[in-house]
């Protein structure tokens, strides 16, 4: 049976926020997408342009908001709790029965900056949009072909090898790893469940499709 056609919201105009934007109005939905730099609301087609997004839209017709914001590993902690106080102010405007979708990650079990931020927004959803559907979805490392300035550790270690430089391996703690293919069909999945399935419950989703040590990496990369 046809998926019914949703009214989404994605905050995070990067790269990931970006592609699921595209992949989900390319899926019959209506989509703006929020940019997080200049607090422009765009309207998504099949192709990004620049259109007006009333609050009306936010707080009456979303059925859905994509948290997208905040993903950047590398990021200063300030830039960490900024992504927070933007959380606690949006989540207020969406509707009660909206289903909040927070792009989380598996580092939300580590105690370092960027996990205890991912780890605190999950519980700021589940806090502030307590009448409503909330789903936290652990991202691995996302792997895309032309994905723009690569920091996975299998990237660094393919741009290594490329560059003839040798391989350190500091660290052997596991690397989880998945696909944009893969993230954004577990988020139209949830976003149009499948009528003949029960929508899933609130929850915390690890969404990875691979987990290996860096060693290992090391050694697929230079065999």
């Amino acid at each position: 049976p046809r998926r019914q056609a949703v009214n989404i919201l994605v905050y995070g105009a990067g790269w990931l926020g970006t592609s699921l934007a595209t992949h989900l109005a390319a899926q019959g939905h209506e989509v703006s997408l929020a940019d997080i730099e200049a607090y422009r609301l765009r309207r998504v087609e099949t192709q990004l342009k620049t259109a007006g997004v009333s609050r009306s839209f936010v707080t009456d017709l979303c059925g859905v908001l994509i948290w997208a914001g905040g993903r950047d590993r590398s990021a200063r902690p300030g830039q960490h709790v900024e992504d927070l106080v933007r959380l606690t102010h949006w989540l207020p405007l969406v509707r009660q029965d909206a289903h909040v979708i927070y792009l989380s990650s598996t580092h939300a079990t580590r105690e370092t900056p960027y996990g205890l931020a991912k780890a605190l927004g999950e519980a700021l959803c589940r806090e502030l949009h307590p009448s409503g559907l909330v789903s936290a979805l652990r991202l691995g490392t996302v792997l895309a072909p032309g994905r723009p300035t690569p920091t996975s550790v299998v990237e660094v270690f393919i741009r290594r090898v490329l560059a003839g430089e040798p391989l350190r391996v500091t660290a052997d703690e596991p690397v989880h790893l998945t696909s944009l293919h893969h993230v954004c069909g577990v988020v139209h999945g949830l976003v149009a469940p499948d009528p003949r399935r029960p929508t899933p419950p609130p929850a915390v989703f690890p969404v990875f499709n691979w987990t290996r040590t860096p060693r290992q990496l090391a050694e697929i990369v230079t065999h």
